[in-house]
């Protein structure tokens, strides 16, 4: 009856079940975050973004309203003016899912560093994103084999440190469960409908014709996407095949 205990009591009442994705298991720990952010990885991307900041792109034109002096001289003349077309990604939405299996361990810290900062750079363009994904974390024995795991949703209106950290105590475990993991998102995306849905992941899925079968059907509410990551030209090749 003591005030802490109505308050925890509340707070009790006030957990959800989660019944778009039953069967991600949130992340429990949070790890050291700020020693994943690649700053100069982060400063790169916004360089290069930096159009999708602003929400327009100046483009140098034969005829317009307006007159810019160094246009001009760079064109000789032939595109004195310029005029600004509008590329914003604000609103657009992107599905991550991350490939944490056991064969990503080697490198799995810089493959940390890229997923949080290249969500944080995304984010400050605002582009909503989501992240999933199958493997371990860090100090959980009860993790098995494919364990698939939510980091964000895109009910999480931003990127924040919170999400960082839950990324920065992820482990490669596990084999690769690519398609129960489609399986499992296919009635999110059918609800969001994403721009685009990136799969991350270094090797080949551990059913492969079923994850064919589920991309087709993933392929008809987003567009599919996928990044391989692979250590020599060979493996590149190979992955850029199978990825198809």
């Amino acid at each position: 009856g003591s005030k802490d205990m109505n308050e925890e009591f509340k707070k009790a009442q006030q957990i959800k079940v989660d019944k778009t994705t039953p069967m991600f298991k949130p992340i429990i720990g949070a790890g050291p975050a700020s020693s994943y952010r690649d700053q100069n990885f982060i400063s790169k991307m916004r360089t290069e973004l930096k159009e999708w900041k602003a929400g327009y792109v100046e483009k140098p034109v034969k005829y317009g309203s307006r007159l810019k002096v160094k246009e001009y001289v760079r064109s000789r003349g032939k595109r004195p003016f310029v005029t600004r077309i509008r590329k914003s990604a604000k609103g657009r939405k992107i599905l991550f899912l991350a490939d944490f299996s056991g064969s990503i361990e080697p490198f799995q810290e810089h493959y940390k560093k890229a997923v949080i900062s290249a969500l944080e750079v995304l984010d400050s363009v605002d582009v909503k994103t989501a992240l999933f994904g199958f493997g371990g974390e860090i100090g959980d024995s009860s993790v098995g084999s494919g364990t698939l795991f939510k980091v964000k949703k895109f009910e999480d209106p931003r990127w924040t440190m919170n999400h960082a950290s839950k990324v920065a105590v992820l482990q490669g475990t596990g084999s690769t469960p690519t398609a129960r993991a489609y399986e499992g998102l296919e009635n999110y995306i059918k609800k969001h409908r994403p721009d685009l849905m990136v799969t991350l992941t270094d090797g080949a899925p551990n059913d492969p014709s079923a994850t064919h079968d589920m991309v087709k059907h993933l392929k008809r509410h987003t567009k599919m996407v996928a990044f391989g990551i692979g250590g020599d030209r060979n493996t590149a090749q190979m992955m850029e095949t199978m990825l198809k």
